[in-house]
């Protein structure tokens, strides 16, 4: 003998359509209550799981002001003043870049030891 009954899909969706078509006085109301507490909780939620903004830090740059009558020369020459300089950061930037793959190709290997020990190949 079964406690509860076979799940009868079409039966069950007359149901939903006897309860949606009998007239109740105060169904449209209720139902819109419902809807704006519904509205209301989802609301709160993504409030409060949406993240906030954090405040930057604000970056000056400064701009050197050229006057119109600098001449070729005067350009070339402010280049090969500024070349070793900028060569020296983006020297600077690379050696970074190279350093932290080094770090994590050797945290990998570290990893990768330890699995070995276990015998995951």
């Amino acid at each position: 003998m079964r406690f509860l009954p076979k799940p009868q899909p079409v039966s069950a969706f007359r149901d939903i359509v006897n309860v949606v078509r009998t007239p109740v006085p105060h169904k449209l109301g209720i139902a819109g209550v419902c809807a704006a507490l519904t509205y209301l909780l989802i609301a709160v939620f993504i409030h409060d799981f949406t993240p906030k903004p954090m405040p930057r830090k604000t970056m000056i740059i400064y701009v050197k002001q050229w006057p119109k009558s600098r001449t070729l020369a005067q350009v070339r020459a402010q280049q090969e003043h500024d070349a070793p300089l900028e060569a020296a950061e983006q020297a600077k930037g690379a050696a970074e870049i190279n350093a932290a793959e080094a770090k994590r190709r050797a945290d990998f290997e570290r990893i990768h030891q330890v699995l070995k020990s276990y015998g995951v190949n």
